[in-house]
């Protein structure tokens, strides 16, 4: 086929015309995330997990994870991002390397139950040792290879969302 003036114009038309009736189409496309959904109702399994879930708050909670170079030398910029995180409409709690539950045993055998809010001031880069930190975190099988990587690069944050909200998302 030899290319010309009037096949040329043919061509865009057509391609402007499948482009636009695809286009549209595309735009109904949706995709569900849950895979839950794609469980029959009646099917007994996702009967119970669904009450587990319902009665648990599973359903509720947004897992993310954000990279860096180095997570504990960033450990105020995770307290600030979990802080702004805990103040949206749509979020009940945050659960971050910084509020995550450690359990602790002293020197003379007592245990305690905290989080490293508790112990540490994360308000600049210059009020926490990073090393310490560090090393401290990497014997804390609570938080490390849960919300802080094996590598100490990337760190997870379990958002939990309001109930009202939940109800409204259910598809």
């Amino acid at each position: 086929m030899k290319l010309n003036r009037k096949n040329s114009v043919f061509i865009v038309i057509l391609v402007t015309i499948l482009t636009v009736f695809f286009g549209f189409y595309a735009s109904k496309v949706s995709v569900k995330d849950n895979i839950a959904s794609y469980v029959p109702k009646n099917d007994p399994d996702k009967k119970i997990y669904d009450e587990v879930a319902d009665e648990f708050g599973l359903n509720g909670i947004i897992l993310t994870g954000i990279k860096f170079d180095d997570a504990y030398k960033h450990f105020s910029e995770i307290d600030k991002l979990t802080e702004k995180l805990k103040k949206l409409d749509v979020v009940d709690n945050v659960i971050s390397p910084v509020t995550a539950p450690r359990i602790s045993v002293t020197e003379d055998g007592d245990i305690s139950v905290g989080n490293l809010k508790s112990s540490y001031d994360f308000s600049s880069e210059n009020s926490y040792d990073p090393d310490e930190l560090k090393s401290i975190l990497k014997n804390d099988d609570m938080i490390k290879g849960k919300f802080i990587s094996e590598d100490g690069k990337s760190v997870l944050f379990a958002i939990g969302l309001k109930k009202t909200l939940k109800k409204n998302l259910r598809v």
